[in-house]
């Protein structure tokens, strides 16, 4: 009886611990202290750091340029606190490139309400911006001619009509 439900158990965990890897959102896992403890393989797919190089790590391991130190701050403030934190970040890939993710940081609670551990999912949306950058252009170029259209050129001149009556 009781080897059965351990056997249903471990099925479950092994079930569980794949789709966790086979899953197309990164997951990360870290102590309270913010080191990696684990992640999947969706880690290494986009950041192009291996497992082994994530394991023991800060995350800062992934840190950009592009956010100052407060957006950081806020970030732990919000999850020691308790509370989910969720907002696109820019990240570093180990070669160097940035990748937009929108990440949620949730915080695990032992049965005391002690926080043991934050888990991260983040989902790599730099395609989403790529398109975005995109379809601006699209939508005030002329694609045949790559010059801007008659759109984009209405709305220089507003904008020079605008800045021109505020100085006045």
């Amino acid at each position: 009886e009781n080897l059965s439900n351990n056997l249903e158990r471990e099925l479950e965990m092994v079930k569980l611990v794949k789709a966790i890897n086979e899953t197309d959102n990164w997951v990360v896992i870290t102590d309270p202290s913010g080191i990696i403890e684990y992640a999947n393989t969706t880690v290494q797919e986009i950041t192009g750091y291996s497992k082994d190089e994530v394991i023991g790590e800060n995350p800062s391991l992934f840190k950009s340029d592009k956010h100052n130190n407060k957006f950081y701050d806020n970030i732990w403030q919000t999850i020691k606190s308790g509370e989910v934190f969720n907002d696109v970040i820019i990240n570093k890939k180990k070669n160097g490139d940035y990748f937009y993710s929108e990440q949620t940081i949730t915080p695990i609670k032992d049965h005391n309400g002690e926080i043991i551990n934050y888990i991260s999912v983040g989902r790599d949306i730099t395609q989403n911006e790529k398109l975005r950058r995109k379809i601006e252009y699209i939508s005030n170029y002329d694609i045949l001619f790559c010059l801007p259209n008659r759109k984009f050129i209405r709305n220089k001149i507003d904008n020079l009509i605008e800045v021109n009556s505020d100085a006045k």
